[in-house]
C-alpha cells in the first residue's frame, strides 16, 4: 500500500520539482498556513521548546519566532523537492564548498572496504 501511495505521488512531487522558484515559494507560503494555523504540526512542542530556550522572551516574541520557524520549514520542504531535478551544473552554480582539500585528505586516508 505504501508503494502504491509513493508511485501515485511521484508525478506530483516531480511536477513541483520542475516548478520555478517563485511558484515554489507560493507553495511554501501555503504549507506554512496549513502547518501553523490549520494542522498545528507539533505546535505545542515547538512553543514549549522556544519558551524553555528563551525564558527572557515575551509570548509575542516566542510566537513570532515560531511563525518564522514554520515559514522556514515550508521553504526547506519545497527547496528539498526542487533538488530532485537539479543537474550537476545547477548544483555547482548554487552550492559553495569550503575546505574541500581537507575532505579530500580525509577521503584519501580512509580505507574503503
Amino acid at each position: 500500500m505504501r508503494a502504491l501511495a509513493f508511485y501515485l505521488s511521484l508525478p506530483f512531487i516531480y511536477g513541483i520539482s520542475l516548478s520555478p522558484f517563485f511558484i515554489l515559494y507560493r507553495i511554501s507560503d501555503f504549507l506554512f498556513v496549513i502547518m501553523y494555523y490549520v494542522v498545528g504540526y507539533r505546535k505545542k512542542t515547538v512553543l514549549t521548546n522556544l519558551r524553555n530556550s528563551f525564558p527572557e522572551k515575551s509570548e509575542t516574541e516566542i510566537k513570532k519566532i515560531a511563525r518564522q520557524y514554520y515559514a522556514y520549514l515550508g521553504d526547506l520542504l519545497v527547496e528539498t523537492l526542487k533538488t530532485i531535478t537539479w543537474t550537476e551544473k545547477v548544483v555547482k552554480k548554487r552550492t559553495k564548498f569550503y575546505n574541500v582539500e581537507i575532505l579530500n585528505e580525509l577521503f584519501e586516508k580512509t580505507e574503503v572496504f
